[in-house]
């Protein structure tokens, strides 16, 4: 099996990446590289990176790079450590033990082809993740669905 290598950019939200990280631990494909992109996080998820999630790379951006910016240094690193497949996660979404397998076990002609979940490919149950955003002075609550 291939290497699958997950970009994941950070700016704070400790419990949300925490949660993913820890989810993709209990991952079931076996040959995964984690690149986590800190661009302006906190303290306590700068001292916790490094001291829970030991196998992971991190690599720092600046706050400005908001996340468009700072996927695009996290695929620039795992181009630079020879990636075939990388896949983008974002930091307050999680993953099932099996989905990564069942996109890792695909034809890799169809690895081109995905920009994102598709149902044909998918487990048809869903994950939620709940997370909570700033807009000015208003706490919204968000919830992201993944096939």
């Amino acid at each position: 099996m291939d290497k699958i290598h997950i970009i994941i950019p950070v700016f704070d939200g400790w419990k949300q990446t925490k949660t993913c990280l820890d989810a993709l631990r209990a991952s079931t494909y076996p040959s995964l590289e984690i690149i986590v992109v800190n661009h302006g996080s906190d303290e306590e998820i700068k001292e916790a990176l490094p001291t829970q999630y030991p196998e992971i790379l991190i690599t720092r951006g600046e706050p400005s790079l908001w996340w468009a910016g700072a996927t695009n240094l996290g695929v620039r690193a795992a181009i630079s450590r020879g990636a075939k497949q990388i896949m983008l996660l974002n930091h307050d979404c999680y993953v099932e033990p099996d989905m990564i397998k069942i996109y890792g076990d695909l034809p890799k002609e169809l690895w081109d082809k995905q920009a994102g979940p598709n149902p044909k490919f998918t487990p048809r149950r869903f994950l939620e993740a709940e997370t909570s955003h700033y807009k000015g002075d208003h706490l919204t609550q968000v919830r992201q669905f993944l096939l």
